[in-house]
């Protein structure tokens, strides 16, 4: 029982670096391209903070890009 709750546990915290790889290799691309006439900082602020991107309200065409990218 103990071994099967540590590969559990190893196969969640793989799975979520696995997330996180593929959230810092590809978002960076997906909302410059779905954001073009946002700024480089603005590009950069949304991507490395959720509330940040939230803060936009819903339907303009800042959200509709985060949502999209």
């Amino acid at each position: 029982m103990t071994t099967a709750v540590i590969l559990l546990v190893t196969e969640i915290g793989a799975s979520i670096g696995g997330s996180v790889a593929i959230w810092t290799r590809k978002m960076p691309s997906k909302l410059a391209q779905s954001l073009p006439d946002i700024s480089e900082k603005d590009l950069t602020t949304l991507f490395s903070s959720i509330p940040d991107m939230t803060k936009y309200e819903r339907g303009t065409h800042a959200r509709t890009g985060v949502i999209l990218g």
